[in-house]
């Protein structure tokens, strides 16, 4: 997995190592804070069914790693139906190995809206660095679309937070393109990167928690696309894309204290040309990553089940 980024830093190998070194300090770091994330949203509802799966990737030598929530009472076992699906990627900041953290957003749009969840992995940097992480994206949506014994085809959605966020819009834009063939009905985002040619310094906001630090996101950015020329790629900053590509619903939560979606509220207006429906929901005083491993009984469990609530009342509508 080393020789692909590596070739990039072929002048300057140090900068790969030193990357390498942080990154595997703040993938413990993120790991151990993930397990207590987990416990706090790991109920799984009486009569619910979570699938462990790995999906077929482009490349023969490996698969994606994939959770599959059905609703509860539904036998996957018994040919049942296909129903609506939602494809989700969770935040990573394309460098974390996350899968699993969206578990209670997976949950509760199973139970609510009544569909089919798939939870999807993607390849990280720096091994990893773009598109690889898009190709992994567009692979799952159309191994979804290659079973339509098993999923509604007429009814698929994305949604994604912060990196996941980022490959949900560039994956439904695809749409219009190389996933010709594939209908995507709404895109669903939280706090989504959409811009990569921006210099972090420049999008500093007011002092809230989880305001995330320059040198991280520029760390961010040195391991998943590394060239300029990838920055300027639609595929990674979707922002660049035609309006026109993107699904006929768009939804985006972005937050008040973020330094790092402030692109997604200009995107939102640029495409709510009148032939979409384009909801932007600004939440306040909160920053990235608000949603994961809340309190019980705290604001950031009440801003959450409302605005979990809001997509489910989304996704109910396009069934």
């Amino acid at each position: 997995m080393m020789a692909a980024s590596s070739s990039l830093y072929k002048h300057d190998s140090s900068r790969y190592l030193r990357a390498k070194i942080i990154i595997t300090i703040l993938r413990f770091l993120a790991y151990m804070k993930m397990i207590r994330n987990i416990r706090r949203d790991s109920y799984l509802p009486p009569n619910m069914v979570l699938e462990k799966i790995q999906i077929p990737s482009r490349d023969s030598h490996r698969t994606i790693e994939a959770h599959i929530y059905y609703p509860p009472g539904y036998d996957p076992s018994s040919s049942p139906p296909p129903l609506p699906v939602l494809i989700n990627w969770h935040a990573s900041g394309f460098i974390l190995p996350q899968l699993g953290t969206d578990r209670a957003y997976c949950m509760r749009m199973a139970r609510d809206a009544g569909i089919i969840v798939v939870d999807s992995d993607y390849r990280k940097g720096p091994e990893n660095i773009f598109p690889a992480a898009v190709h992994d994206a567009v692979d799952t949506v159309r191994w979804v679309y290659s079973h339509p014994d098993r999923f509604d085809i007429n009814s698929i959605a994305l949604s994604g937070f912060s990196s996941g966020g980022n490959l949900a819009l560039v994956t439904s834009a695809m749409s219009a393109s190389s996933l010709k063939d594939v209908r995507i009905n709404a895109v669903i985002l939280y706090y989504p990167i959409t811009n990569f040619t921006l210099d972090p310094a420049s999008r500093v906001r007011q002092d809230i928690n989880n305001r995330l630090a320059i040198s991280l996101v520029r760390l961010i950015y040195s391991c998943y696309v590394p060239e300029m020329s990838m920055r300027k790629d639609v595929r990674a900053s979707p922002i660049l894309d035609d309006p026109s590509f993107f699904p006929e619903t768009v939804v985006i939560f972005t937050c008040e204290g973020d330094n790092i979606d402030l692109e997604a509220e200009k995107l939102a207006r640029e495409i709510d040309d009148g032939s979409r429906t384009v909801v932007l929901r600004r939440l306040k005083a909160i920053g990235h990553n608000w949603d994961k491993g809340v309190t019980k009984g705290s604001t950031y469990e009440k801003m959450r089940d409302e605005a979990y609530g809001e997509t489910v009342e989304i996704l109910k509508k396009l069934g």
